[in-house]
């Protein structure tokens, strides 16, 4: 089998031929630990959004038929010092594709050929799905890198139709005063119109929100202008799953997440600020959860990250995994005493009874995400190369 990798606008014109689009689509359906964001409908329209800021690395691996056998879609970040998953942090689940045969021969082999065409850049997958394969980097063919394996428990809902209803009763006084206000509508927004049209307000909302829960101004959507025009395309392409509780016809609270199969990833959630006594994004998760049983949904990923509000939800746990891959030794060790440190600080600000989410939030107001992610200048864009 042939491996390839083309970097820049020739990546894009690959990903975005017909052939190639058709058999990317049938390998995301195969692959056991696909999710939402290694497919099409995710991957290009963060390519073309964010063109200016990341240079878009594609290595794939054809059979001798001809067939698509695996593929990874990656960026070039930080001018060259780092590789990063299609979607960077706006994919909560960063893998490869490759046809379930056990042999891992593509991400191997793709490893290899990332560390010899950019070998001064660090690499990092975060986060794994929970049943990514992991023991192929014990191979001694991928010795060329300096691997980090590090765990990370993620919060599920099950969506249990007898569970949901129960939650929906022990939250039936708040449900009650909520009442007193106005009209209570659950609804699922399904036009595109219709979600451009209260996006704003859900943004603004979701940003006062972090601003009262971390007391620290931190402002994603406005930090990043190119964060909510990728919302309303994913949405548009029918990946994003928004709802709504309205009290008395304004906007109490809202959940936006991203669907692949039977589960449902978490995004977003806000509520009005002025209604909190009333916990109306409560009242909404109980709703949510009614709602997914009747359409099939089996979870709510409440995504990894230690917050106590996605605690309160969640029935059960599993493990995911964040890969970091050195150039070298040194940098392993970097990279591992800066763990440590943040690990530490993580330990201390729990037996304090402060969420890590605090920590972020400063951090995010101190580093905006546009200081952060600088246009990528002067790096070549080469063609294919076998």
């Amino acid at each position: 089998m042939a491996l390839h990798i083309e970097v820049g606008m020739s990546a894009l014109g690959r990903l975005q031929s017909e052939c190639f689009l058709n058999q990317w689509k049938v390998l995301v359906a195969s692959c056991p630990w696909a999710t939402v964001y290694q497919g099409p409908d995710f991957v290009l329209p963060w390519y073309q959004l964010y063109q200016n800021r990341y240079l878009p690395v594609v290595i794939y691996m054809k059979e001798e038929n001809g067939e698509l056998a695996g593929l990874m879609t990656l960026a070039l970040a930080e001018n060259g010092r780092a590789l990063v998953a299609a979607g960077e942090k706006q994919a909560e689940y960063q893998c490869w594709l490759e046809k379930p045969d056990g042999l891992h021969r593509f991400i191997q082999s793709a490893m290899a050929k990332v560390r010899s065409q950019f070998p001064g850049a660090k690499l990092h997958l975060r986060y794994l799905p929970a049943n990514a394969p992991v023991g192929w980097m014990r191979s001694h063919s991928t010795n060329n890198f300096y691997f980090r394996l590090r765990e990370h428990s993620r919060p599920l809902m099950k969506i249990d139709p007898v569970s949901n209803e129960k939650r929906l009763r022990r939250r039936s006084r708040k449900i009650n005063h909520l009442k007193k206000l106005g009209e209570i509508r659950f609804d699922r927004i399904v036009d595109n119109g219709e979600f451009q049209s209260i996006f704003g307000e859900i943004c603004e909302q979701y940003e006062r929100r972090l601003g009262e829960r971390y007391h620290v101004a931190d402002t994603p959507f406005t930090n990043d202008p190119l964060k909510r025009p990728l919302f309303i395309e994913l949405h548009k392409r029918g990946l994003m799953h928004a709802t709504v509780l309205r009290v008395g016809g304004r906007l109490a609270a809202s959940h936006i997440g991203l669907v692949h199969k039977q589960s449902l990833h978490t995004c977003i959630s806000t509520h009005a600020s002025d209604l909190e006594r009333s916990s109306p994004g409560q009242v909404l998760f109980c709703m949510l959860g009614c709602s997914l049983a009747q359409d099939g949904v089996s979870e709510l990923d409440l995504t990894p990250g230690g917050d106590q509000h996605k605690e309160n939800f969640a029935t059960e746990h599993d493990t995911v995994f964040e890969i970091q891959a050195y150039a070298t030794a040194i940098g392993r060790l970097r990279g591992d005493i800066e763990f440590s440190l943040r690990h530490g600080v993580k330990r201390v600000l729990w037996s304090a009874g402060i969420e890590p989410a605090w920590m972020r939030a400063i951090l995010n107001s101190i580093v905006p995400s546009r200081t952060r992610n600088r246009p990528v200048k002067g790096l070549r864009e080469d063609g294919p190369s076998a």
